[in-house]
């Protein structure tokens, strides 16, 4: 189960190396280290309630993350974010 998360964040760094103009590091990432037991609960329990949220109405979703909607607050495009965060990685 904890391979799926580094496949999942190889995936993902790959996606947005398609995206950027120059090439996406994973820094940091050794397959062979693994989160302890505290670190993968405490995911496993993010993630849980992200499913939760997806799965209820949007008032629902809203209440689990202490808002009265889950709809987006950002109103932009995000382009510039996205030319940022491939330069920073």
């Amino acid at each position: 189960m904890k391979n799926i998360l580094a496949i999942a964040l190889l995936g993902l760094a790959t996606l947005a190396a398609a995206f950027g103009e120059s090439p996406l590091h994973v820094r940091d990432f050794d397959p062979e280290k693994l989160a302890d037991d505290a670190t993968w609960e405490k995911f496993k329990c993010k993630g849980s309630q992200l499913v939760q949220a997806m799965m209820g109405t949007d008032t629902e979703a809203g209440r689990l993350f202490g808002k009265p909607s889950a709809e987006s607050e950002f109103k932009g495009d995000m382009k510039r974010q996205w030319r940022t965060l491939l330069s920073i990685l």
